[in-house]
């Protein structure tokens, strides 16, 4: 359970980091900072991914 509570923060960073791309998107951003938001989402992504894979794997194994 504690591994599906963390995989659901995962999630919820990575909305947070799109949420602010769009509203920097909509107030007019710099490339600078579009590229450290689209980069942030990037690294926030692969880590909910990876959370999630943690889930399946354990939930296959029986393990969670």
């Amino acid at each position: 359970m504690r591994e599906t509570v963390s995989t659901f923060r995962a999630a919820l960073d990575l909305k947070s980091v799109f949420d602010e791309l769009a509203k920097a998107e909509e107030e007019g951003i710099t490339e600078e900072r579009k590229k450290q938001l689209e980069d942030q989402a990037a690294a926030k992504g692969l880590h909910a991914l990876c959370k999630s894979a943690m889930v399946e794997f354990e939930w296959s194994l029986g393990v969670g």
